[in-house]
């Protein structure tokens, strides 16, 4: 009865600390990149493997755009001659990665409407996640946000995510400085949550 009782208590030992050990060491190599996820929608609209910024009282991300030519490859083998005609789409690679959708004909206005709306969901939302204590910094860096967006409006393209949801999300792209090599996307930071994979 006694080489029972071992046996039982052996075999789960060993099999219960073997996974254990594989899955924490997969995990840490999975880790690397987090994902930006729309609360409402569920849209993903940002990782962090391109390069951003905290700002606001932590209430905005700011991430760094470039432009980019899809289907470059085969341009690459062409000859010169054949170049000009087989170049590849030019795109903006955060807004081609996540598929993020254009918004048309939004006027300052409609921005102030959902901006209102966006912002009550969000402060309700951190509200539910116990995070009251966060509601003040995020409505005063939203605020800052907000009056950015609503300053340089003309110059702003405004994108929906995937699902092309007015409900959730919105990020705001510009071109900050005329340097940079693509436009900067600005992102209300409490209104994603973060998954990483």
């Amino acid at each position: 009865a006694a080489d029972v009782v071992n046996e039982h208590l052996h075999v789960p030992q060993f099999h219960a600390t073997e996974p254990v050990s594989i899955n924490n060491h997969r995990k840490q190599n999975k880790q690397n990149m987090k994902v930006f996820i729309d609360y409402i929608s569920g849209d993903e609209f940002l990782s962090d493997s391109f390069p951003h910024e905290i700002t606001m009282n932590d209430a905005c991300i700011e991430a760094k755009a470039k432009y980019v030519t899809k289907g470059a490859e085969t341009v690459m083998i062409a000859t010169d001659e054949e170049e000009e005609d087989q170049e590849g789409e030019t795109v903006v690679d955060i807004q081609d990665k996540f598929d993020l959708q254009e918004v048309q004909g939004f006027t300052k206005a409609d921005f102030m409407t959902w901006a209102r709306g966006y912002l009550g969901k969000v402060t309700q939302k951190l509200k539910d996640l116990g995070k009251d204590e966060r509601v003040p910094e995020f409505k005063k860096g939203a605020t800052q946000l907000v009056k950015l967006i609503a300053a340089n409006f003309a110059e702003m393209q405004i994108f929906a995510g995937q699902r092309n949801d007015f409900e959730g999300a919105f990020c705001f792209a510009y071109q900050k400085n005329q340097e940079d090599e693509g436009p900067t996307f600005l992102f209300f930071k409490d209104g994603l949550r973060e998954q990483k994979f």
